[in-house]
């Protein structure tokens, strides 16, 4: 999973539910990579935790996801296109290689 997490071109992470091991994972990418992490959220379920409140999610409706195909590979090609940081470690910590 470490491996994955650091290699992976792009990580998607769905947290939607509040699972422990979904915001561990996110933290770690963060901290491992400064770019290309794409947040999907579930509309409706869980209230984000405050310490993510204001990341760039691609939201789905839980009874039709297939709805939100179109703007997750908007997200996905933006990313893939893009230098933007997207870890809130490397952008504090701008020196951190």
């Amino acid at each position: 999973m470490f491996s994955q997490l650091l290699f992976a071109d792009i990580v998607i992470a769905d947290v939607s539910i509040h699972n422990a091991n979904v915001f561990y994972e996110l933290g770690i990418r963060h901290a491992l990579r400064d770019r290309k992490t794409i947040l999907i959220k579930c509309a409706g379920f869980d209230e984000t935790p405050f310490n993510i409140l204001g990341y760039k999610y691609v939201s789905y409706d839980k009874d039709k996801p297939a709805d939100s195909l179109t703007s997750l590979v908007k997200a996905l090609e933006q990313t893939i296109q893009t230098n933007r940081k997207d870890s809130p470690v490397f952008n504090v910590l701008p020196g951190a290689q």
